[in-house]
């Protein structure tokens, strides 16, 4: 039975035994300013966005912005107050910082580690470490999962990850037990991924969840599992994406139906972000004519190779609303 065959069953069952529950459905989707990364805060109540001539703070209940000067937001503190990200000193120099949000404060300089994940209850901090070791054919790189108390201290490594595995930023599951990472394996487009768990403490040890076929995932406290870039398809130069709620309970997949009735473009999501009952994500679409759309469904040939036709790109907020049952389809 293929991975996609196995996922289709899984789905179909646990969706059968999970009636009960209120499906993951989109309530709205609503366009905001373009930008090239996005984040949403964990109250669900301010975005930022980073652009070429600077970042901006959007507040969603009065839709209006401010400047975030010279700062590439990071990260949104657990209570939504502060945001981390590196600020420009001069040209040559960049600093990490933490800009408290309230008021005209200055940014507070902090020495954490790059690529780090916030815990929900702000106390915690999950990252990865470089390795190197030795192999018959040479030096090799592998990656060390570690965590620490949000000052640093308390640093504790969980498990480790080593060739063909290899790791991508760790995020903690929304109850704080426990700390998450994909791991990718091959290249596009065999490119293999798999969804880890870890639970901290003596005998913390990796938990492979699934072959899950995604490049990216977030776990948001208020969903109940996590939210994952699916690939639908990979070409040579499209990577075609679909929006996943995973259930780390019933184990049940729920894809969100964000695309219009009747939209027959492709779609890949370059950043996604979650707070308090939504999404903000970006994304590129690229509609196909009929022909070479049917060939690239029917025997997988990439689209923009026969045809480049105008890519539209756009930033959106995905409100949603229920936990999820399953979308059996998959």
């Amino acid at each position: 039975m293929t991975i996609r065959s196995y996922l289709r069953l899984s789905a179909f069952i646990c969706g059968c035994l999970s009636l009960g529950f209120a499906q993951m459905q989109v309530e709205s989707i609503t366009t905001l300013p373009k930008s090239i990364s996005v984040l949403i805060s964990p109250d669900g109540k301010k975005v930022a966005l980073r652009n070429p001539d600077g970042s901006k703070l959007l507040d969603l209940d009065t839709m209006t912005t401010r400047a975030l000067a010279h700062l590439i937001p990071l990260t949104f503190s657990a209570d939504s107050e502060s945001l981390y990200g590196e600020q420009q000193i001069d040209q040559k120099t960049w600093k990490f910082v933490r800009l408290p949000l309230s008021g005209e404060q200055a940014a507070i300089p902090v020495g954490l580690p790059p690529g780090f994940a916030i815990s929900h209850d702000g106390k915690r901090i999950a990252y990865l470490r470089s390795e190197q070791y030795q192999t018959p054919g040479g030096i090799a790189v592998g990656y060390l999962v570690m965590v620490a108390d949000i000052d640093g201290k308390n640093e504790t490594q969980l498990a480790s990850f080593r060739y063909p595995e290899n790791a991508n930023s760790p995020f903690w599951s929304p109850d704080d037990r426990q700390v998450l990472l994909l791991t990718s394996s091959g290249r596009p487009p065999r490119e293999k991924t798999k969804l880890w768990r870890i639970s901290p403490g003596s005998a913390a040890k990796a938990e492979e969840l699934c072959d899950c076929e995604a490049h990216s995932a977030i776990a948001p406290r208020d969903q109940g599992g996590l939210f994952l870039l699916h690939v639908d398809r990979q070409f040579q130069s499209w990577r075609q994406d679909s929006i996943w709620h995973y259930d780390l309970t019933t184990r049940a997949w729920t894809r969100l139906d964000v695309e219009s009735p009747g939209d027959n473009g492709m779609y890949h999501y370059s950043s996604l972000s979650a707070g308090a009952g939504a999404l903000v994500a970006n994304r590129e679409k690229f509609t196909p004519g009929f022909w070479n759309g049917l060939m690239s469904t029917l025997f997988g040939l990439d689209p923009l190779v026969a045809e480049r036709q105008q890519i539209e790109w756009d930033t959106v907020l995905i409100r949603l609303r229920g936990r999820g049952t399953t979308d059996e389809h998959r």
